[in-house]
């Protein structure tokens, strides 16, 4: 005759009440609605991040640009400073064209 091998009986079940399961049913609704939330709340923050990045960026490059329309300005007004006058023909055309310029790049 053959031998059985000793068998486990577990099959990996229990038996529950209707209470049990019913509150088995609400833990897993309840992880299922913190899971929901908090794929939403991670969604919502990558956007967010995304859309701060796009924003940083773009005053970065506004900046960047109002940075190179003044620094010339700056420069040659601060070369030679051993000269106490500064000669500058037609200026208020150039000041209000450089101010045109940096109205321009403000209100992009």
């Amino acid at each position: 005759m053959r031998q059985v091998d000793n068998f486990d009986d577990d099959f990996g079940f229990s038996l529950l009440s209707e209470d049990e399961l019913k509150k088995r049913e609400e833990d897993a609704a309840a992880l299922a609605a913190e899971y929901a939330a908090t794929k939403a709340a991670e969604a919502f923050k990558q956007e967010f991040e995304q859309e701060i990045n796009k924003t940083s960026e773009y005053y970065q490059g506004r900046l960047k640009q109002l940075y190179d329309a003044i620094m010339p300005l700056l420069v040659n007004l601060s070369k030679d400073n051993e000269k106490a006058y500064i000669y500058w023909p037609n200026r208020q055309e150039k000041i209000q064209r450089f101010v045109n310029k940096i109205k321009a790049l403000a209100e992009q």
